[in-house]
């Protein structure tokens, strides 16, 4: 109760487990991934887990931003643990370190510009009902083709696993009945949440630290189960290739 009287979120749920589609199932930017997954299809769920304390942001910003720029998608993302403009500036300070992308009016950046919307929350100053409520309300009002959630296990915590699996499954659900793709990321640290998000999830891509045996230093491989077929894993090596991939496709699509 406030000074504003009770506040009360009556979010919608799905009595019924709606099927995939609805949109265009999106191309994956990597012809290794794509020929062991084929397409992510329109209103999937997909988990990408990555360690706590060695976050591959740099990797995950490229992968996001070739399967946009390739697929001229509309992406809404919720980030949990960063501010919007942080968010922005990781997109564009991978493009500019790998791609040498220094001008705001590059066609890269400019694509990048009208074709993601960020929204930062700090989920642990709402209720869970709030949060949802407040998520599915942009989803419904921007319409976008893909929803990308940055720190998911900010809102499950370690605790209240029952009420967050519940809420973050509707709303999984509610975006897959009007075929948008849902990706969430986050750590995989926390046993019991990566256990619960990956059984909410479609498509699970696990990143995993991959010592090099050169030196001191890792690369990263990952374990994928695309949901529809035995699970496989990318080798360092072969994730490489799949960068240079996408590096050359997103300057082709960028202009």
């Amino acid at each position: 109760i406030t000074e504003r009287g009770l506040r009360v979120w009556t979010p919608p749920s799905l009595e019924t487990i709606p099927h995939m589609g609805g949109k265009r199932d999106l191309e994956i930017p990597c012809s290794y991934l794509k020929n062991k997954l084929g397409r992510i299809r329109s209103g999937a769920t997909v988990y990408l887990a990555y360690p706590v304390d060695a976050r591959p942001y740099n990797i995950v910003t490229l992968l996001s931003t070739g399967l946009l720029l390739l697929n001229n998608v509309k992406v809404l993302v919720f980030s949990y643990n960063y501010p919007s403009d942080e968010i922005l500036s990781l997109f564009f300070k991978t493009l500019r370190q790998i791609l040498a992308v220094n001008d705001i009016n590059d066609p890269i950046i400019k694509k990048l510009r009208r074709n993601i919307i960020i929204k930062a929350f700090n989920p642990t100053s709402f209720s869970i009902e709030e949060l949802y409520s407040r998520s599915l309300e942009l989803v419904s009002a921007i319409n976008p083709d893909i929803v990308i959630i940055i720190g998911i296990d900010y809102v499950f915590g370690c605790e209240n696993y029952d009420i967050s699996m519940d809420y973050i499954r509707n709303f999984s659900l509610f975006n897959k009945k009007k075929g948008i793709t849902t990706i969430m990321l986050g750590s995989h640290d926390c046993e019991t949440q990566y256990l619960i998000t990956s059984s909410l999830s479609n498509v699970i891509v696990r990143m995993i630290s991959d010592k090099d045996e050169n030196g001191p230093s890792f690369k990263w491989m990952l374990y994928v189960w695309p949901g529809e077929a035995d699970s496989f894993i990318v080798n360092s090596s072969q994730l490489e290739q799949c960068i240079h991939e996408i590096l050359t496709r997103v300057v082709d699509r960028g202009v």
